[in-house]
């Protein structure tokens, strides 16, 4: 029997998830009994019996997509690390339940702790001395058998049972058996696990045990739109974040819990993760090193020179993370990029640092509202090339999947794919409305009626189907195009020949807003002084990039008209780029003496605007709502004369 002391070791090594709980014994049996076989007492058969007066089930949480047969136990005993990186132990629990099958104590060790592993020999038959080690190096130099050793020798407890989950599969297994309960004596706030627990007895549901006994620290690379707002989300749901950026004036700001950008909700959620110690921001590509996971979220505009999107941010950002990420990391790129481009930087990775693999999960964040689309996707869709690199996420993504969200697996160029497709399709919709508005307006017709007409039928839904100036901002426009381009690079330029048109059709309708213009002030718009309602692509926005609103602004301007803009948030990144513009700060300095007032950008505020309070305050009461979304009924009895596109 092992000294007092020994046991004593054996739970102050755990991480004081140690308490009794009622188990569901069936519960336990119904997950264990799914887990494929894993040959873990083989060369153990002759150990010592010894007496139990419960029945000990040993947990082991790893990498691995199912459970190791007995080649690739004997390929662990090689004991290299490009072998255990791939299968190596990260979350150990014993699970010690009574005989009586009522009560089970479960006491979690981590990979970290340091105990004696028995002697043993190596793939070439040389005997290995004991030695102390961590004792998750007994799994990466002799798989099971020797990880069941060393907890036998160290406890002087009888493993009966060995089960290898995934981390997902912990999280369900914690949950079918109705949770863990535990037992602490001291207030529990824990900033980097995101738990915060007072004295007492609590019972942790599976994505809470998870943060007890295994957080993955992740790294972004790139705090723009996309990487800010994954960082902070990721920060929320328990990650150790931290964010790297060229920039130093923005990673200063961010630093400070401050978003150099407006997104409704995200500048409270990064402040509050910034101050709880979780989310760090830096220029220094050197402190990723210990990151479990980097996310590329950079950047890839449009060329200046042609239609093809610029990858040289994403090429930049591997070529940076790459020297820095650690044997058994794995990068993901978030980034929207032309497909073929994972698999090139895939095989340029492998020049560098072969022992860290690629993944591609494409974001599909609508501005506005990105910190829901982040936390509560509609899908999440991966393009991995091994079950490792799935695993690995579904593990970041656990508390996600865990509530439903639907996880689709794919190859590297249909992970790419999926984001230009859906951009297409949207893209398509949006302008075969406005096409159609064009027929209208040709015949008299109202597209707004037949939008909601043709909305009803299921298989083509009513979102997307509102006429107006098109789409614009930094996602379909340039993901088109790029498409187009890349399409013709892999000899199918015909197959995206229609977007060519679905791209016309989107320019036709800010230029149809200013022959409406034209249609009531004249041709010569010298003098005219004109009233612009939104300067965003789109409301609950800052982003003016590829503006409909501000490209139709600065035509009319080089027409020769007075142009003033209004807009609640995108005032300064608009007068950064077109300074030459008149802004102002109020509605009611915007339209003040008036020739046409040009309704834009859909924010609310201008939704809410009283017709009859504001006449008087404008030249002529003309308005041109170029979004559809004004009541026509209501500016029309105020005594306004009331232009619309696809509406005669």
């Amino acid at each position: 029997m092992k000294s007092p002391r020994a046991i004593r070791f054996f739970t102050i090594a755990s991480i004081a998830i140690v308490g009794i709980s009622a188990i569901s014994w069936a519960g336990l049996g119904r997950i264990t009994a799914a887990i494929p076989r894993v040959d873990a007492f083989s060369g153990l058969d002759n150990r010592p019996k010894k007496e139990s007066s419960a029945v000990n089930y040993l947990i082991v949480g790893s990498d691995t997509r199912e459970g190791l047969s007995r080649e690739e136990i004997k390929r662990l005993r090689v004991g290299g690390t490009d072998v255990a990186a791939g299968k190596r132990s990260d979350t150990m629990l014993l699970i010690h339940i009574s005989k009586k099958r009522d009560k089970a104590a479960i006491i979690s060790i981590p990979r970290d702790s340091y105990a004696l592993i028995p002697e043993h020999n190596n793939s070439q038959g040389k005997l290995i001395p004991a030695s102390y080690s961590k004792i998750n190096s007994a799994y990466n130099w002799g798989g099971a058998p020797l990880l069941i050793e060393t907890f036998e020798s160290m406890s002087d407890l009888r493993i009966d049972h060995y089960v290898e989950l995934n981390f997902v599969g912990f999280v369900r297994m914690v949950d079918a058996l109705g949770g863990v309960e535990i037992c602490t004596k001291r207030d529990i706030n824990d900033p980097k696990s995101h738990l915060t627990l007072p004295a007492g007895t609590h019972v942790l549901d599976g994505v809470d045990s998870l943060k007890f006994v295994r957080s993955r620290k992740l790294s972004v690379i790139g705090t723009g739109y996309l990487g800010a707002t994954h960082a902070a989300a990721m920060s929320s749901l328990g990650f150790e974040v931290v964010g790297v950026d060229v920039d130093p004036n923005k990673i200063a700001l961010l630093n400070q819990g401050k978003v150099p950008f407006y997104e409704p909700g995200l500048e409270d959620l990064l402040l509050a993760e910034v101050k709880s110690g979780r989310l760090t921001f830096t220029t220094d590509f050197s402190q990723i090193s210990d990151c479990d996971v980097h996310f590329i979220c950079v950047g890839t505009p449009q060329k200046k020179d042609g239609l093809a999107a610029d990858l040289t941010f994403v090429d930049a950002s591997i070529a940076s993370v790459a020297p820095h990420a650690k044997a058994g990391s794995l990068i993901v790129g978030k980034s929207t990029v032309p497909v073929g481009t994972a698999d090139r930087l895939a095989n340029a990775l492998r020049q560098v640092n072969e022992r860290v693999e690629l993944a591609w999960n494409p974001e599909f964040l609508r501005e506005g509202f990105a910190v829901e689309d982040t936390l509560r996707p509609n899908r999440l869709v991966v393009g991995v090339t091994s079950d490792r690199a799935e695993e690995i996420l579904k593990e970041v993504y656990a508390s996600l999947l865990k509530d439903g969200v639907p996880w689709i697996r794919a190859d590297l160029p249909t992970a790419e794919l999926v984001k230009v497709a859906a951009n297409s399709f949207l893209a398509t919709k949006i302008s075969f409305i406005n096409a159609m508005a064009e027929i209208c307006e040709a015949s008299g017709g109202d597209v707004t009626v037949l939008a909601k007409a043709i909305g009803y039928d299921p298989r083509i839904g009513s979102r997307f189907l509102q006429a107006g100036i098109g789409f614009g901002g930094g996602c379909l426009p340039k993901d088109i195009r790029a498409f187009m381009a890349r399409s013709e690079e892999l000899g199918a330029k015909q197959s995206l020949e229609f977007l060519r048109e679905i791209d016309s059709i989107n320019l036709r309708a800010r230029a149809r807003v200013i022959d409406l213009v034209r249609a009531d002030l004249g041709q010569d718009l010298k003098g005219k002084k004109i009233a612009v309602l939104g300067a965003a692509f789109k409301p609950d926005s800052d982003d003016v990039r590829d503006s409909p609103a501000l490209d139709i602004a600065v035509q009319l301007n080089q027409a020769g008209a007075s142009v003033r803009v209004h807009d609640p948030k995108a005032i300064e990144p608009a007068r950064a780029r077109f300074a030459h513009l008149d802004f102002s700060e109020s509605i009611e300095g915007c339209i003040s003496g008036a020739d046409v007032i040009l309704h834009l950008t859909e924010w609310k505020i201008y939704r809410e605007i009283n017709p009859s309070e504001i006449k008087s305050q404008v030249n002529q009461a003309i308005i041109i709502d170029g979004r559809n979304a004004l009541d026509r009924d209501l500016w029309v009895k105020a005594g306004w004369k009331f232009r619309a596109l696809g509406r005669a």
